[in-house]
C-alpha cells in the first residue's frame, strides 16, 4: 500500500471536501424559489430517497456516539440503538400512508398550521429550528472531535474548517444541494466505515478473538439492572416516530406515497447495520487499549490500527466527515425552511419568493454559526443529541401523531399538551429525576403531552355520549 504522509492526507481530504461542495453549488445553481429551496422538484428515483433518508439519520450520534457509549457499557447500547429502526418501521407503515393528504405542504409547521391554526404553526417553527440547530451542533462537536484526533488540529479550528463547506453548499442550493451531496456521502460511509470495522476485528483475532477479550459485563444484555432500566428506556424513545423537520420533509418531498414508504424501509435496514458496526468499532477499540477517552474511541482506534501505513487512514478520514457532514447540510436546511416558512410567512414579515429565498440562506448561514457555538458547551455527543429533542417531542409530537390519525383535538386543547409538555420537562430536569430513574426527560414530557390529549378525548366523547342519552 502507499504510504500518506500527513501533508498529502490534508490535500486528499481537502479534495474531498472541495469536490463536495462545488457538487452542492452545482447541483443547486437552478433553484429560483422558496418551495425548490425547500422540497426540490420531486422527481428523484427512490434509491437517491433512501440514500439521503438514510445520510440524513446516521450522523456522528449513530457512530462515534453509538462507538462512545459501547466503549463505556456494551453491547447493551447497540441493542436499545434498534429503536431508531423500529420508529423508521412504524413510520413507514403507519404514518407515511396517512400523510398523502398533506401533499403540498412544505414543514411540519405548515401540517400543524392547517390542523391547529397559526399560533401553534409557528411555536412548530420554533421548536423545529432549535431542535435542529441542537442537532447540527452534535454533529459539528463530532467534526471538531475529527479534526482533533486525526490531524492534531485545536477542536475549535477543526470545526471551523468543515462547517464552513457544509454552510455554504446548505445555504446556496437548499435541499437539492443536500440530497446530491447525501448521495455521494452514504456512498462514502457505506465504503469505508465496514473498511475500517474489517481491519480492527483482524488486529484483535476476529470475532472470537474480540469476545474472548472483553470482560462478561461488556457483552451481557443485562450488565446491571442501572443499565438495563436506562438503555430499555433509549431503546423506548429512540422507537418513537418523532418526525423531526428533516425527516417529514423528505416525506413530503417523495414522489409517491411507496416512494416515502421504501425509503424510511431503506432507513431502518442500513441504521441497523450502522449501528451495529459502530458499536463493533467501539468493542475493538476497547480492547485495543481500554485506557483511552471513550469520546475518542472511534478515532483513536483509526491511530492505533496504523491505518496510516496501510493508506487506509485517509479512505476512513473522508468515511467519518461523510457521516457527519450528511447530516449537519439536511438539519441546516429544516432550520432555515421551519423559520422562513413557518415563524416569518404567518407573521407576514416576508412577502415574496425571492425574499424568502434570500432569507432562507441567510438563516442557514447564521445557524451553522448558532450551532457551531454551541457545540463548545457540550462535551458528549450522544447526550446532546438526545437533549435537543425535548425541544420538539414534548411539544410537538403528541398533537402532530393526533392530527396525522385524524383524531380530533381543539387547538386549546393542543396549546394545553404543549405547555404541560414543557412542564414535565422542566420539572423533570430542574430535580435532576434522571439521575435516579435513569429515564431521560423526554420520555415523560411527550408523555404528559399525549396524556392531556387522551384526557381531551375522553371527556368529548363522555359529553358526547351523555348529549345522546338525553336526546
Amino acid at each position: 500500500m502507499i504510504n500518506y504522509p500527513l501533508n498529502m492526507e490534508l490535500i486528499i481530504v481537502s479534495i474531498y471536501l472541495l469536490f463536495t461542495l462545488g457538487l452542492g453549488i452545482i447541483s443547486g445553481r437552478k433553484v429560483k424559489s422558496f418551495k425548490e429551496y425547500a422540497l426540490g422538484t420531486r422527481n428523484l428515483p427512490t434509491i437517491v430517497m433512501g440514500m439521503t433518508v438514510s445520510a440524513t439519520l446516521i450522523g456522528g450520534g449513530s457512530s462515534l456516539g453509538t462507538s462512545t457509549e459501547v466503549f463505556k457499557y456494551g453491547i447493551i447500547v447497540i441493542l436499545a440503538k434498534f429503536g431508531v429502526s423500529i420508529g423508521a418501521l412504524l413510520t413507514a407503515f403507519f404514518i407515511v400512508p396517512r400523510m398523502e393528504r398533506f401533499s403540498g405542504k412544505l414543514t411540519v409547521g405548515e401540517i400543524m398550521g392547517e390542523m391547529y391554526g397559526n399560533k401553534v404553526r409557528i411555536i412548530t417553527g420554533f421548536s423545529g429550528a432549535i431542535l435542529c440547530i441542537g442537532r447540527v451542533a452534535a454533529q459539528i462537536m463530532a467534526l471538531g472531535f475529527v479534526m482533533k484526533y486525526l490531524f492534531g488540529f485545536s477542536q475549535e479550528f477543526g470545526t471551523l474548517c468543515g462547517v464552513i463547506i457544509v454552510i455554504a453548499y446548505s445555504a446556496f442550493g437548499g435541499v437539492r444541494s443536500v440530497v446530491f451531496t447525501d448521495v455521494l456521502q452514504f456512498i462514502a460511509l457505506a465504503i469505508t466505515i465496514p473498511i475500517i470495522l474489517n481491519i480492527g476485528l483482524k488486529s484483535v483475532g476476529g470475532y472470537d478473538g474480540l469476545l474472548a477479550q472483553l470482560p462478561a459485563n461488556m457483552i451481557s444484555i443485562y450488565p446491571s439492572n442501572e443499565m438495563f432500566i436506562k438503555y430499555l428506556i433509549v431503546f423506548l424513545y429512540m422507537s418513537i416516530p418523532m418526525l423531526s423537520p428533516p425527516l417529514a420533509q423528505r416525506i413530503l418531498m417523495s414522489s409517491s406515497v411507496d416512494q416515502a414508504k421504501k425509503s424510511f424501509i431503506f432507513l431502518a435496514i442500513t441504521d441497523i447495520i450502522f449501528a451495529t458496526i459502530a458499536g463493533i468499532i467501539g468493542l475493538v477499540a476497547f480492547v485495543i487499549n481500554a485506557n483511552i477517552p471513550a469520546n475518542g474511541a472511534f478515532l483513536n482506534l483509526v491511530n492505533e490500527l496504523g491505518l496510516l501505513n496501510k493508506g487506509l487512514k485517509v479512505i476512513a478520514i473522508i468515511g467519518i466527515l461523510s457521516v457527519i457532514m450528511s447530516t449537519v447540510d439536511s438539519y441546516l436546511n429544516a432550520v432555515s425552511t421551519s423559520i422562513v416558512n413557518d415563524i416569518l410567512s404567518p407573521c407576514k414579515i416576508i412577502l415574496s419568493s425571492k425574499k424568502e429565498l434570500f432569507c432562507a440562506r441567510v438563516i442557514t448561514f447564521f445557524a451553522g454559526i448558532i450551532a457551531a457555538i454551541m457545540a463548545l458547551y457540550f462535551e458528549n455527543i450522544f447526550e446532546l443529541a438526545i437533549y435537543s429533542s425535548n425541544f420538539w417531542g414534548p411539544l410537538i409530537v403528541g398533537p402532530l401523531l393526533f392530527g396525522i390519525f385524524q383524531i380530533r383535538i381543539s387547538t386549546n386543547t393542543c396549546l394545553k399538551s404543549m405547555f404541560c409538555g414543557v412542564v414535565a420537562f422542566l420539572l423533570w430536569e430542574y430535580f435532576n429525576l434522571k439521575e435516579t430513574t435513569y429515564i431521560y426527560s423526554i420520555i415523560p414530557s411527550i408523555l404528559a403531552n399525549i396524556m392531556v390529549l387522551l384526557v381531551a378525548q375522553c371527556s368529548i366523547k363522555k359529553k358526547s355520549i351523555i348529549k345522546s342519552t338525553i336526546q
